[in-house]
């Protein structure tokens, strides 16, 4: 995470990063930061509120140009200007509706614990059904009450059609250190195990990728499911 965190912040130090959310990102956003380092997905806990920020806006500028592809012009859609994280950390550069924007879809991601570009993904695909504008939907208008009372639903979707989980190094078994985010992965992993037919084998995966420790695998799912998962 080390290099993501440093393309991220394009160089500038947690001071630089605290400063410039205070200056461009009004004060009343900032309250629910500590909350969100809780709730939000488990890949996004090392970030500050601005490298995720940043990371947010990324996404979102890769998403809306293969919608501007799909539904616009597919020749062109590589040469329009997007959101970057770049874009965003110089803020010279860009209109503060648009940071903001990217701010608070950010957050409201975090707060529902949904990746950002199963996030974006879904709210530009709610928005465009009912969209009637010729400029495809900017990032301050992706999280609307409407469009955030449906992502828990299509979160769920999400999860039954494909495996989602941390491949962060922090959260693999030779530094696991008893951290509360560390035991949040690991139960988010028990959890989706526990919505699969076979959950020896999603049991079997994680042990054997270093996610779960077998010790704690037979502690809380019995000797006989420990068994056939060792069997795989």
């Amino acid at each position: 995470m080390t290099n993501e965190s440093e393309h991220l912040s394009h160089g500038k130090s947690r001071e630089e990063l605290d400063e410039f959310a205070f200056r461009h990102i009004g004060t009343k956003w900032h309250k629910f930061e500590l909350g969100l380092f809780q709730s939000k997905w488990f890949d996004y806990r090392f970030l500050h509120p601005v490298e995720a920020s940043a990371l947010y806006a990324e996404i979102f500028g890769t998403i809306y140009r293969r919608f501007y592809a799909q539904t616009v012009d597919a020749e062109s859609a590589a040469y329009i200007t997007v959101p970057s994280a770049k874009r965003f950390l110089f803020a010279n550069q860009y209109i503060e509706r648009k940071m903001i924007g990217i701010w608070r879809g950010r957050q409201v991601a975090d707060f529902l614990g949904i990746p950002y570009d199963v996030y974006i993904n879904a709210a530009m695909e709610n928005r465009l059904r009912f969209w009637k504008q010729r400029s495809l939907p900017q990032p301050q208008q992706l999280y609307s009450e409407i469009i955030v009372d449906k992502m828990p639903d299509v979160w769920k979707q999400r999860q039954e059609a494909k495996l989602y989980y941390s491949s962060h190094s922090n959260y693999r078994n030779e530094f696991y250190k008893g951290y509360p985010w560390q035991n949040d992965h690991h139960e988010w992993l028990f959890h989706t195990v526990s919505t699969r037919s076979s959950p020896e084998v999603y049991l079997s995966r994680f042990m054997e990728e270093g996610l779960l420790p077998r010790e704690k695998v037979q502690s809380r799912m019995g000797d006989e499911l420990f068994e056939k998962a060792l069997s795989i």
